[in-house]
């Protein structure tokens, strides 16, 4: 491990500096997981992508230095509870109940209309998210990286 690490890490520095990736970190072994339904059915999987273990650490670093910026610069709303610290689909759902519960208590009518976006966010159009980071002020060797990577 003691040798490993400094090779990562110059890697890594190197990636950063010349704002890409090594090709090779961008080969994956694309496999079907099953999802739900029909085990015979191909409809039921999703591709899945096993990259090396060099790029998924690029990745989470990338990651952690975007909720980084996001978190210091207050860019998510206070309705957002994916991808958050401190925040799931359980806290969200006990919100909103004890706000419901509220309305109910005091004589508040409450509608409610579910709507499934099925498949909604299987894929993510690569320049829809390249403009969006821009946007909120992502860019430098992050979005020049990126922009590489899905390339």
């Amino acid at each position: 491990m003691q040798f490993v690490i400094p090779c990562l890490n110059f890697l890594i520095s190197l990636s950063k500096k010349v704002k890409f990736q090594i090709d090779d970190w961008k080969n994956a072994i694309v496999s079907p997981m099953f999802k739900k339904g029909k085990k015979l059915s191909p409809g039921y999987y999703r591709p899945v992508s096993l990259t090396s273990v060099v790029c998924k650490i690029c990745e989470s670093i990338i990651r952690d230095n975007i909720m980084k910026y996001i978190l210091m610069n207050n860019l998510f709303t206070s309705s957002q509870y994916g991808f958050r610290p401190g925040r799931s689909c359980v806290t969200q759902l006990v919100e909103i109940l004890d706000e419901w519960s509220d309305l109910i208590d005091n004589g508040f009518p409450l509608d409610s209309i579910y709507l499934d976006f099925f498949k909604a966010f299987d894929t993510v159009p690569h320049q829809r998210l390249f403009l969006k980071l821009e946007k909120l002020g992502i860019k430098g060797w992050i979005w020049d990286w990126m922009k590489s990577f899905l390339s």
